[in-house]
């Protein structure tokens, strides 16, 4: 086959397997819109040059970022492309015609507002290749994708052209200038590219808004490292890196796994299958909340380990497409690390964790603890009239292992999760009874 033949049935592949998770995007064209639409992203690639703020005084920045975004995409509908970005935008390029940009804000809802960048060029349906340069400011050499999934528009579009978390794609970040780096270590969940001049790494095609973790270290600012290699329960050997800029020494750090990570690791693996990730990368740090990533995790206390692992099986290893849909992943995590019993029938606030507007990004607050108690409630149905606890049932969590498996590196919605407890895990006699829960807690 020629070179031309397979770069076709590439694009074709990857075209026709990025379909169903577009199909989890918002409409196009809402009033506040216009002609705006969103669109796939192929691939992405993010080139990132530092530099030191000459005029800097204490007190203020002392590095700057300049940064390229270069995103191919396929749009399935002709329109102006709608992306996110939230640091300076200097210019944007789209099929190597420069164009202005607009800013779009989405209709205001209980949950706050969200917005897009519209670009200025009109386009057909089809491939297009979006060229954004932009710039930002930090103030340590010590550099993260320090992501956040409280709050509206704070995960990867803080720091390079991102899509909304429906959209799945390879990523690579290109860090030039290997010499800023100098003398500090690299933590990522992604793949380190051999590259004379500059910091190169790659992230698997499931990757989406929140998912990558990346962080550069000054070996000055490390306090503890400690590595070694686990073995999962499929048989791969994957290397494990725990580090602390916050205090905690090697040993402390070597205490830690064997004591808390590889118990907790060898649970997941009994309860879920084994680890869904090539490494698993866990920062010690001072911060103000810990944040999952895929096989990765910022830790702000050493409570939150289980409940972080967890995340990488669900919410990074299944992933919630939007806002709407990631009360599950934080329910069912407070539902697997808390051995207090959740009464099924206690006194119960409605809610609303799937009806937050059709932008929404953010975790509904609600999540941990009316999540975790939905689901037992859905767990109560599924057990007939007997009334459980967490570690008695078994047929709620076979419900989960069973969903879980299903969508295992895909994108789902909350409507996805009310068709698998209906359709696999119901005998059909609580049908009604599911769909009514799901109606009054949920959507």
């Amino acid at each position: 086959m020629s070179s031309l033949s397979l770069f076709f049935t590439f694009v074709f592949s990857v075209l026709f397997l990025s379909f169903p998770s577009f199909a989890q995007s918002p409409l196009n064209r809402p009033s506040n819109i216009g002609t705006g639409v969103f669109v796939d992203f192929i691939d992405a690639e993010y080139d990132m040059s530092f530099s030191e703020i000459a005029d800097a005084v204490v007190g203020e920045k002392q590095f700057e970022i300049n940064v390229i975004s270069v995103v191919t995409l396929n749009q399935l509908e002709e329109g102006y492309i709608l992306f996110d970005l939230k640091p300076d935008v200097l210019e944007v390029i789209v099929d190597g015609e420069r164009t202005r940009l607009d800013q779009v804000k989405t209709e205001r809802t209980s949950s706050g507002v969200s917005q897009f960048h519209k670009v200025g060029k009109f386009t057909d349906k089809g491939l297009h290749t979006l060229v954004v340069k932009s710039k930002m400011q930090i103030w340590t050499k010590n550099f993260g994708l320090w992501l956040n999934d409280w709050d509206d528009r704070a995960m990867l579009e803080l720091y390079v052209v991102s899509n909304l978390q429906y959209d799945q794609y390879p990523m690579r970040f290109k860090l030039n200038g290997k010499s800023f780096f100098k003398d500090s270590h690299v933590f990522t969940n992604g793949i380190e590219v051999e590259d004379a001049n500059s910091i190169v790494l790659e992230f698997p095609d499931f990757s989406n808004s929140s998912s990558v973790f990346l962080n550069v270290v000054p070996n000055e600012s490390l306090s503890g490292l400690y590595q070694t290699t686990y073995l999962t329960d499929d048989d791969r050997k994957i290397d494990v890196t725990l580090y602390s800029s916050s205090g905690s020494s090697d040993e402390g750090l070597e205490k830690t796994y064997n004591e808390r990570v590889k118990v907790a690791l060898y649970d997941l693996e009994r309860d879920w299958g084994a680890w869904p990730h090539d490494s698993l990368v866990l920062a010690f740090d001072d911060c103000n909340r810990s944040m999952e990533h895929a096989g990765a995790a910022r830790l702000c206390e050493h409570s939150a380990i289980e409940h972080e692992l967890a995340h990488s099986y669900w919410g990074r290893g299944v992933f919630p497409a939007d806002g709407n849909s990631s009360w599950l992943d934080e329910g069912i995590a407070t539902w697997m690390d808390h051995n207090l019993i959740m009464q099924v029938r206690s006194s119960y606030i409605d809610t609303d964790l799937s009806n937050n507007g059709k932008y929404f990004r953010a975790t509904n607050q609600s999540s941990y603890t009316s999540g975790a108690r939905f689901l037992i409630q859905v767990g109560f149905l599924l057990n007939a009239e007997k009334q459980v606890e967490r570690t008695e049932n078994w047929l709620m969590t076979q419900c989960m292992r069973s969903f879980y498996e299903k969508y295992l590196y895909k994108t789902f919605m909350s409507i996805d999760f009310l068709d698998h407890v209906v359709n696999d895990c119901s005998n059909g006699s609580r049908a009604d009874e599911i769909r009514n829960l799901f109606a009054k807690y949920i959507f």
